[in-house]
């Protein structure tokens, strides 16, 4: 099983993994947190958080805008050797770790490309 490591990256690289491997071929317009996934030496994605689109996101939770972000992107590559929820826990992780004063991680799943409000491999 080849080593994973997560760690920051481009603008550059996260797009290029959203483009090949996100249904929604798109990347988000507001400034972004970019943590990207290898497998040995290979690239196989990137995990985004943001701002997303609910510029309110935060108010019902009684939580600041700053306290708040959205999971904006998993857009990782098909026939990887660590499952997405391991990925998503690292990326996690570091978020916390960034950002200290962040208290709530909000996560949408699209029913219409088949997602169930799961994360699982």
């Amino acid at each position: 099983m080849a080593d994973l490591r997560l760690d920051w990256c481009s603008h550059k690289a996260a797009k290029c993994a959203v483009m090949r491997w996100h249904y929604s071929r798109a990347m988000p317009a507001a400034k972004i947190v970019r943590v990207g996934v290898w497998e040995g030496r290979r690239f196989v994605g990137a995990i985004l958080y943001g701002s997303g689109a609910n510029r309110h996101l935060s108010r019902p939770f009684g939580l600041r805008p700053t306290e708040a972000c959205e999971l904006v992107r998993v857009a990782l590559a098909p026939g990887r050797e660590h499952p997405t929820s391991k990925c998503l826990a690292i990326s996690l992780r570091m978020l916390r770790r960034q950002s200290p004063g962040l208290k709530l991680v909000v996560s949408y799943a699209d029913s219409k490309e088949g997602f169930l409000r799961t994360l699982y491999e």
